[in-house]
């Protein structure tokens, strides 16, 4: 039986692969991460909360934008999709003070993948700086 602590963290996996993306996408731009507001890639409009719902608002929205409806990158779907795999797999395995260790390194080593991956996509000169985007 599935426990109410286990069904919290798998719920809080996609928001934590989510920050993750988010996070490990803003600072190797050096975007503010804290306060800083999603916006869409295509258009800079800021998203609302709704919009920022992991899995369930890109499947909502089609994977395009509500205000342009420009293509939203499905790597950040991916990465919601695979902090959720890392979660439920960690519950399935392990007994629940395990679970939540387990879950937490999945997610931390998600993070590190995506920061390692933007790093070597700005070096490669893969990056645009958002003064150079249209508006």
């Amino acid at each position: 039986m599935i426990e109410r602590s286990e069904m919290l963290l798998v719920a809080a996996g996609p928001f934590a692969g989510g920050l993750a993306g988010c996070i490990g996408w803003r600072i190797p731009r050096s975007m503010n991460w804290v306060s800083g507001r999603s916006a869409c890639e295509s258009c800079c409009h800021v998203l609302a909360a709704w919009q920022l719902v992991p899995i369930l608002s890109f499947l909502w929205l089609g994977g395009r934008c509500h205000h342009c409806r420009g293509k939203i990158n499905p790597a950040w779907l991916a990465v919601e999709l695979a902090a959720l795999a890392v979660t439920a797999g960690s519950v399935w395995l392990l007994p629940p003070p395990a679970a939540w260790s387990a879950s937490a390194g999945g997610w931390l080593l998600i993070f590190v993948a995506i920061l390692a991956h933007q790093c070597r996509s700005i070096d490669n000169g893969a990056y645009d700086p958002p003064e150079r985007r249209k508006p």
